[in-house]
């Protein structure tokens, strides 16, 4: 190969490269955003659960007492 040829073909790969990243990362920061999302629900439904067992409990000792 010339060396014309060579950077040309340098700078082809090179271009390549900067869009794999590019999608790499829209893609990393996709997942994360939904691991986040995920974890946030979760975390939600065990507060909402803990809280109703805490009325639960307390209404249950207001009964009683």
């Amino acid at each position: 190969m010339s060396p014309d040829e060579l950077a040309a073909r340098r700078s082809e790969l090179l271009n390549q490269q900067a869009a794999e990243l590019s999608a790499l990362d829209r893609q990393h920061s996709a997942e994360k955003g939904d691991i986040e999302r995920g974890a946030l629900a979760d975390w939600e439904l065990a507060f909402a659960k803990a809280k109703l067992g805490l009325k639960e409990k307390h209404y249950k000792v207001g009964v009683v007492h």
